[in-house]
């Protein structure tokens, strides 16, 4: 049954972990909302008496309450515990505080059920669950609270809030931590600390698998060295020069975020779904070994290698765009593709390319990258003027010949792409994560296959004919 309850007789379910305030945008919203609306749905509660115990259904019968005798009710030290409903019932205060009609706030409906604690205890659960009000150590506690309470073994505490057993033995796990870490859990930083211990890594194994490749031994990071000079002497067995080095960090740095590209995308959903920050990374790896996402700069510096010089673009490129859906690496971007867009990441990597050129003695792939820009400026010169999307270099057509430059093997290009775009990964991480403490990702679908279809029922499966 459905009652008018005064909010002075409410009192929190005594299992909600967060009973505070909601964030005041929120709560003004939903305050809103409910002064032109109403109530969308009805708060759940249950009747106790001034010892806390619940109200049975006899004694609810007896006690005869209507709408009108809930203060008589109040009187005898009779409180309701909401069982869910908690921002509804903040909204409802914040209407009584502020409009002039405080009369029409001053009680809320109520839909009265007759609960045991136990199902108490699973309310507040999914009603923090779904404001995802806790940290991964509150969850921790608060579902060891209601195993000791009620006796539950880990299969029934899954069940009655709606985990699965090995789901609440991984997070009853983190009680287990030392006190450090636990400590970091709970204020929600390891991950933070996990990142910055993750990101240098990347690069380290990037450099020890090229060692392992090539049959060199196992060679250690060095302490004092810049993350592009540890990587530079992985792959080199020695220190690199202070030149070639900030050449390389150059590039990281670009590399290192560009907004929501397929890799980064992938690991927020992941992030979203609160997986670990390592499963989300690799949600991004796995998506850059896709060539649409990556390989791009190593597709470059193959077509250079076959062009051989800046004299041979334009026989080699009209050849190349004879082919049927011919695309071009390097050149074109998802974000720069406005008439007169580009991408300002060349403008920056292009002078360090040629000044590296100058110093190895060779400038025929400076030089090769620069008519392949002034060819495709050439062809993309009447789309433009139309007002179609240009196809402006792209990084990619850069990092190519300065990879090359630096004696960095072509399959490590995209290793290497990774091991820029790692500190990316986990920012993005991060700030889905615990910043924005975004809900789940999951986009709708809108069925756009054949019309609904007769099948013949199967005696085999007992399926009936539709």
């Amino acid at each position: 049954m459905i009652y008018y309850i005064p909010l002075a007789m409410i009192e929190p379910n005594p299992w909600q972990t967060r009973t505070g305030e909601p964030d005041p945008e929120y709560l003004e919203s939903l305050a809103e909302d409910i002064s032109k609306n109403g109530l969308l749905q009805t708060p759940a509660g249950r009747l106790v008496d001034e010892h806390g115990n619940p109200v049975t259904k006899e004694h609810f019968a007896a006690m005869q309450i209507t709408d009108g005798s809930w203060l008589h009710v109040m009187s005898n030290g009779f409180r309701v515990q909401l069982a869910f409903g908690h921002n509804r019932l903040a909204a409802f205060r914040r209407l009584m505080d502020i409009t002039d009609n405080s009369k029409t706030y001053r009680g809320m409906p109520v839909e009265m059920r007759f609960l045991e604690d136990s199902q108490m205890a699973a309310f507040a659960w999914s009603e923090n669950e779904r404001r995802k009000d806790l940290t991964p150590m509150e969850r921790a506690r608060a579902i060891r609270q209601r195993i000791e309470s009620f006796g539950w073994t880990q299969e029934q505490a899954g069940k009655e809030l709606q985990l699965s057993r090995s789901t609440v033995a991984n997070i009853l796990r983190l009680l287990d931590l030392p006190e450090e870490i636990g400590a970091e859990v709970h204020a929600g930083t390891l991950s933070e600390r996990q990142a910055q211990a993750l990101v240098p890594k990347v690069g380290y194994l990037v450099g020890l698998v090229s060692r392992h490749v090539a049959g060199k031994g196992w060679l250690a990071p060095r302490a004092g060295y810049s993350y592009a000079e540890n990587i530079l002497t992985m792959l080199r067995g020695r220190r690199p020069g202070s030149f070639d080095a900030r050449a390389m960090n150059v590039a990281l740095i670009l590399y290192t975020e560009h907004e929501f590209n397929a890799g980064s995308l992938g690991v927020r959903v992941a992030a979203s779904a609160h997986a670990d920050i390592y499963s989300s990374v690799i949600a991004g790896e796995c998506i850059l070994r896709g060539p649409r996402h990556g390989f791009a700069n190593e597709e470059v510096m193959k077509l250079m290698l076959e062009i051989g010089g800046p004299e041979n673009v334009r026989a080699y490129l009209d050849r190349f765009f004879e082919q049927p859906g011919a695309r071009l690496p390097g050149f074109g971007h998802a974000v720069y593709n406005l008439p007169h867009s580009r991408d300002p990441r060349v403008d920056v990597l292009r002078p360090w390319v040629r000044e590296l050129s100058r110093r190895k003695g060779d400038t025929r792939w400076y030089e090769t990258c620069l008519a392949m820009e002034e060819y495709m400026a050439e062809r993309m010169r009447p789309r433009v003027a139309r007002g179609n999307p240009n196809a402006p270099p792209n990084m990619d057509l850069w990092t190519a010949p300065l990879y090359y430059l630096l004696g960095i093997p072509i399959p490590l290009y995209t290793p290497l792409f990774a091991a820029s775009r790692i500190a990316g990964w986990c920012a993005h991480y991060l700030e889905t994560r615990y910043v924005n403490n975004e809900p789940l990702i999951r986009p709708r679908a809108a069925y756009v296959g054949p019309a609904p279809r007769p099948y013949t029922a199967s005696p085999s499966f007992g399926a009936t004919a539709s």
